[in-house]
């Protein structure tokens, strides 16, 4: 994948909300900012995190513990939101970021 097959930030973003959108519907208000400022940016891909002032009933709870992560190829995934687990956290966007890269390096030889 070269530089210029990258997605933008903004695109990454955009296609994160669109997913928390599509499990959390009928969870939430339609004009809610669903999406955390905070994120991060690992390699090959951005995590974005739910916004934490939102408030899920408890059969909501499965869906608002999702994160949403956009590779920068444009490919998007929803993992458990690790947020306050240092060491959770940082295991999953390490085996993401092998995947990312093995998908990389894989288009790169094909």
């Amino acid at each position: 994948m070269s530089i210029d097959d990258q997605i933008s930030f903004e695109k990454a973003r955009q296609l994160a909300k669109t997913q928390a959108e599509s499990i959390l519907c009928g969870c939430i208000e339609s004009d809610a900012k669903i999406l955390d400022d905070k994120f991060i940016e690992y390699g090959e891909f951005w995590m974005f995190f739910r916004n934490r002032e939102l408030k899920f009933s408890p059969e909501a709870s499965l869906p608002a513990s999702a994160a949403y992560v956009v590779s920068k190829a444009g490919e998007t995934r929803i993992v458990a939101d690790l947020l306050g687990d240092e060491v959770g956290l940082e295991k999953l966007t390490s085996q993401l970021a092998k995947y990312f890269q093995n998908k990389v390096k894989k288009q790169k030889n094909s």
